[in-house]
């Protein structure tokens, strides 16, 4: 007697998710964006969810040769608490969104200051924290 399989166990089988290396999956990420005509860059993400995007801290890189060693060691104006990012003095924010802007800065870090590639990130964070 042959037994047949129950629906819910065919569609698990179907939807079970395939792993992608870490360096394959940028490498057709990459290709898929610039066959479209958008640029990839990689980056960097050291220190971008212990520093404070609203204060402007200062985001240094980390260096892995140096290690512990590093000659200074980064102050920050504030902590990650969870899920959120406290200064004192401030209100929280969302430290996913805290840690986005900060690889922005260190991406373009011209985006945020004066100039014309300021003016539309300004306008949109002025709509978000007023």
């Amino acid at each position: 007697m042959r037994l047949r399989k129950s629906a819910p166990s065919r569609f698990w089988e179907a939807s079970k998710s395939r792993h992608i290396p870490h360096a394959t999956f940028l490498e057709l990420l990459t290709y898929k964006a610039e066959a479209i005509g958008i640029r990839v860059i990689v980056t960097e993400e050291s220190y971008t969810s212990k520093a404070s995007f609203l204060d402007l801290d200062p985001l240094p890189t980390y260096d892995p040769t140096q290690g512990a060693e590093q000659e200074e060691k980064p102050h920050f104006s504030g902590y990650r608490d969870g899920r959120w990012y406290r200064v004192k003095g401030r209100t929280p924010i969302h430290a996913d969104v805290n840690g986005s802007y900060n690889i922005g800065r260190k991406v373009v870090p011209t985006a945020f200051g004066p100039g014309i590639e300021a003016t539309a990130v300004r306008r949109h964070l002025a709509c978000r924290l007023n």
